[in-house]
């Protein structure tokens, strides 16, 4: 479009190819978080612990987040969580 505004077909082409970059974007998303989800999780694993272990909330007012860990199979928290900016 930037290089021939005069093209008609610029902007449906662009309009049907958004979602797919947009689709594909999150597909690349979910397999690399997933992927460091299970690097962590092996790094984690030989001190018998977990990325489940842990629970992540954000603060809606200032976006920082906040980090607790959450004991397996007990179904409690552990007390003192720590505030990640």
């Amino acid at each position: 479009m930037e290089l021939d505004p005069l093209n008609s077909a610029a902007p449906a082409r662009l309009a049907a190819l958004a979602p797919l970059v947009d689709a594909k974007r999150e597909a690349m998303k979910a397999e690399m978080l997933e992927t460091l989800k299970g690097f962590g999780n092996s790094l984690l694993g030989k001190f018998g612990l977990s990325l489940d272990n842990f629970k992540a909330e954000q603060d809606p007012e200032t976006g920082s987040y906040n980090l607790q860990f959450v004991q397996s199979g007990a179904g409690t928290e552990a007390a003192g969580g720590s505030s990640l900016g």
